[in-house]
Order: structure tokens, then C-alpha cells, then sequence
């Protein structure tokens, strides 16, 4: 009984950590191509790939980054619109390509990106009946930001207090002086959005 009762909880923990993650979601929305042409209908996306599909009129049509300069959809669950564009990235050393970037906060001197995908996490859970703790590997949404300038670069960010810093070294000063009295946090995305926002305020 005690060995059912086990592997019942091990199964119920594993099925409840199933989950559809934000890429496999057909979402409504609207895709603005190179060729001036604008789509509307519902777009899935891939970071992985850096392409779109797009379903307009029941015709699926696959656009890569090469083939669209931006897209928006609109997403339920959070009640938001989320902006996305084609923007060239040094992938390798001197060779920029077009890759896929999520607009998290738009600023006039400084704008914060992100690259979406998938990684595994190890959790514990308690077993009850046995009064053991069993791990169980999950699938987690996790992101990559980076910082996005007036001249177009783009920088990965790494949640480093002196990385950060070194980037905006006209306003480091102000801007550790302000996270210190806030509080804030140099690897947290709410506290990295209030910064980028002041950031931008300083520079008015």
C-alpha cells in the first residue's frame, strides 16, 4: 500500500509539472514583413530558431528574422501587448545577424531586451508517507536581457553589479547611489526595469 501510495504522489507531482510554455501558444496578433506588407492573424513564435509562424486566412506562413522587421501580440494571460522586433546582434565576433528580441522597457537612450527559452530546474518535494524528499526535474521559462542604445548596439546583460555599471559609466554614480537607496537589485527584472528607467530620466 505504502509503495502505491508513493508512486501515485511521484506521478500526481510529475503531471503537475507539465505545462504549455509561451512559445507553443497560438496568440492574436499582427507582423510587420520587409516588404512593407502587414499580416494579421495568430503568430506562434521561436527563440531557438528566430522565426515566426504566422496563420492568416487558415494559411500557416513560416517569416525569419530576415523576413520581418517586428510583431506584436496580444497576450491574455498577462492582459498585455508584447513587442517584439528583428534587430541586428553580433552572434560571432564581426558578423552581425538579425536575431529576435522582446522589448521588456522602451527608452529613448536606453531600452531593455530580452531573449526568451526553456531550462531545467531541479526541485524537491515531500513525500508524506515515506517522510523522504524526492527531486523532479522541470521545465522553467527563463530569459537573457540585454541593453539596447541610441546607436543601435546591443549588449548582453549578465545581472552583474559591475558589468551594469561599466555600461552606463556616464550615469554609474547616480545609478549606484539611486539602487542603493531603493534597494534594488542588480539580478532582479522588476528592479532592472526601475533602473533602465531612471537611467533614461537622467539623461533628459
Amino acid at each position: 500500500m505504502r509503495f502505491c501510495l508513493c508512486f501515485l504522489f511521484i506521478f500526481i507531482n510529475t503531471i503537475s509539472f507539465s505545462q504549455v510554455f509561451p512559445s507553443e501558444i497560438w496568440y492574436e496578433g499582427k507582423v510587420y514583413l520587409d516588404s512593407q506588407e502587414t499580416l494579421r492573424g495568430h503568430i506562434k513564435y521561436d527563440f531557438d530558431n528566430d522565426l515566426i509562424q504566422v496563420n492568416s486566412d487558415n494559411l500557416i506562413k513560416t517569416f525569419s528574422t530576415r523576413k520581418f522587421t517586428s510583431f506584436e501580440i496580444t497576450d491574455t494571460d498577462r492582459n498585455v501587448v508584447r513587442s517584439f522586433y528583428s534587430l541586428p546582434y553580433y552572434r560571432v565576433s564581426n558578423y552581425k545577424v538579425p536575431m529576435m528580441f522582446e522589448l521588456v522597457k522602451e527608452g529613448k537612450n536606453l531600452s531593455l531586451l530580452s531573449r526568451e527559452y526553456i531550462t531545467t530546474e531541479t526541485v524537491p518535494q515531500y513525500d508524506f508517507y515515506t517522510h523522504r524528499n524526492y527531486y523532479f526535474n522541470r521545465s522553467v521559462v527563463a530569459y537573457n536581457y540585454y541593453l539596447l542604445f541610441p546607436t543601435g548596439k546591443i549588449r548582453q546583460y549578465h545581472f552583474n553589479k559591475n558589468e551594469l555599471l561599466d555600461l552606463l559609466k556616464d550615469k554609474s554614480s547616480e545609478i549606484k547611489k539611486y539602487v542603493k537607496e531603493n534597494r534594488l537589485k542588480y539580478d532582479k527584472r522588476e528592479d532592472l526595469i526601475e533602473i533602465v528607467t531612471y537611467y533614461n530620466t537622467l539623461k533628459k
